[in-house]
């Protein structure tokens, strides 16, 4: 969920490598300091190119240059290759003496800085998963939000509307409530089209600090009831509506679920959960502990992020931020519920996927085991990743039809 996600799996670019952590997995070590990285020779484009090839290798290139053993903790082993990114990862720390968090967010304190990572991000977040064409059916409406405003929605199909109705699945992306668009995890947007056969509504909610809890939320339920209000346009007729999300995304998408009950609203016939966030009380579960640092989401990254989401600490009590508790859980649509397995947050997938069950729903819990948070972003270079990708997009589009 937090700004842990802000830039990516694999061995960052320009701003990639200086936001390090910003996304769940790589920064470059292409220098010595973020100074350094930034102005390594050639630009962001040929930077990309060439992290893109390198991790697109064997797994084996990586098994042969690994600095350590095979990292297996909690009887999970890491990737390969996020196990070499992670030792490059700390050299390159080591070396320069540069203290990133603060270094990131001396940056995120301005409204250029804030303006350059999230650009980074949109695109950091792309070019290493799995890339599929246009569909045919890609378009960008502009709805209400949930404060009387207006947001931009993507909408992707393999099919027009005028074929027939298809189940919907509206997404909310992660990025801690603070970075990120709907641009950002387009390539999962089509993979959900495409291997789902749904109609997505890919929703670019409003983000901290500029618009602070419960902004995200309030844009949530307004896309969530806006869907529901023209599904003639949308899905070409009466058809299933899911709601699914990675790590932010994911707290959305329970809210949602949990206040359609409340408010008297249709339910949503199923979620789709990557790696979700569910409770504010991190402290509580082991993973928080046992992968809280060094494995691309840190814990001085959910702190601070979290202070740019929540502006009052009596918030931070708030049902919409704290499902796994204050939810009706035994209310829950059937669920799909994704733990990485590297990730501080991985025990709220666990955790929730059990208590859903043990009221009375159906939540299939996913482990991807090898895997840390924000793996979307690599489907395209991780075998493993890719596998997860595929599979959920099938599962919940069996599961809307079903």
């Amino acid at each position: 969920m937090f700004i842990s996600q802000v830039l990516k799996p694999a061995v960052a670019s320009v701003l990639g490598a200086i936001l390090l952590a910003a996304c769940a997995t790589h920064e470059s070590a292409a220098g010595s300091s973020p100074e350094a990285a930034a102005q390594a020779q050639g630009g962001p484009s040929d930077r990309r190119a060439a992290e893109l090839a390198l991790m697109q290798r064997p797994n084996a290139y990586f098994e042969e240059r690994l600095q350590e053993p095979p990292v297996t903790i909690d009887g999970q082993t890491l990737h390969p290759k996020l196990q070499y990114e992670f030792e490059q990862r700390r050299a390159q720390r080591t070396a320069s003496g540069v203290d990133y968090n603060q270094w990131l967010m001396r940056i995120w304190s301005t409204d250029e800085g804030r303006r350059r990572l999230r650009d980074e991000v949109d695109l950091n977040w792309t070019f290493m998963a799995e890339q599929i064409a246009p569909l045919a059916r890609e378009e960008v409406r502009h709805i209400p939000d949930g404060a009387g405003g207006g947001m931009r929605v993507r909408i992707y199909s393999t099919t027009q509307t005028s074929q027939g109705p298809k189940p919907v699945l509206i997404y909310f992306h992660g990025g801690a409530f603070i970075m990120a668009s709907a641009e950002a995890v387009e390539p999962q947007m089509r993979i959900l089209a495409t291997r789902g056969d749904v109609v997505v509504v890919n929703v670019n909610y409003r983000l901290a600090p500029e618009a602070p809890f419960p902004a995200a939320f309030e844009d949530g339920l307004a896309a969530y009831r806006w869907v529901l209000d023209h599904m003639d346009e949308i899905a070409g007729g009466a058809a299933p509506v899911g709601v699914g999300g990675d790590s932010a995304g994911g707290n959305i998408s329970l809210v949602i679920s949990d206040e359609a009950r409340r408010r008297g609203w249709p339910m949503p016939a199923a979620q789709l959960l990557y790696y979700p966030v569910v409770d504010m009380n991190f402290d509580r579960y082991p993973s928080y502990e046992l992968f809280g640092e060094g494995y691309g989401l840190d814990r001085d990254f959910i702190r601070l992020a979290t202070d740019q989401v929540v502006t009052d600490s009596v918030l931070l009590s708030h049902r919409w931020l704290n499902p796994l508790d204050q939810a009706d859980l035994a209310a829950m649509p059937p669920s799909i519920v994704v733990a990485a397995g590297f990730d501080p947050i991985r025990d709220h997938a666990i955790v929730l996927a059990e208590r859903i069950n043990e009221a009375g729903g159906q939540a299939e819990l996913v482990r991807a085991s090898s895997l840390n948070h924000g793996f979307l972003e690599v489907s395209g270079v991780i075998d493993d990743a890719q596998e997860i990708c595929r599979d959920t997009a099938e599962a919940i589009g069996a599961l809307l039809r079903r």
